[in-house]
């Protein structure tokens, strides 16, 4: 009985917010409504999506996905309305927090926009490439505080 409340608790637990680090997931749960439409790192094919980075420009500056788009946290009508539409949009932050309420507005707009789960700490947890503002290969990645730093497993946290 034990080991089948065990197995349904983790089977719901990794089936809102898929990272590939269960206390990450755990963690994920309660902070994000998941109230949009979801993917992720492991499901991404890059070619298929625009990537829009809702950190700050700090954050970005460090270190983001492979040509990404810098939207920030709090995009206009108008940055929304300058994006290209013949791909998804994914939407990512730190973790996934900040992108899921760009998300949900984005998605009035354009309905393929998806929230990456786990955001970019995800990705460079799975060592995924990221870029610098200069497009050079980086592994520097901006761990948004110290706090939220500790999900970050891989790369280097750089708070420049």
């Amino acid at each position: 009985m034990i080991r089948i409340v065990g197995l349904l608790f983790f089977t719901a637990l990794m089936a809102t917010g898929q990272t590939k680090d269960p206390a990450f997931s755990y963690m994920l749960k309660d902070k994000l409504s998941h109230n949009v439409p979801e993917i992720s790192v492991a499901d991404l094919q890059q070619e298929k999506y625009y990537f829009l980075d809702c950190r700050e420009q700090g954050e970005y500056q460090v270190s983001h996905l492979p040509n990404a788009i810098f939207v920030g946290p709090n995009p206009s009508a108008q940055t929304f309305e300058s994006l290209p539409r013949d791909k998804p949009w994914v939407f990512y932050c730190s973790v996934g927090i900040r992108s899921e309420k760009v998300t949900l507005e984005a998605s009035r707009l354009h309905a393929d926009s998806y929230n990456l789960v786990g955001g970019i700490f995800e990705w460079a947890n799975q060592g995924k490439p990221l870029e610098d503002s200069s497009g050079q290969v980086t592994d520097k990645v901006h761990p948004y505080n110290r706090v939220w730093g500790v999900w970050l497993k891989a790369g280097t946290k750089s708070f420049e």
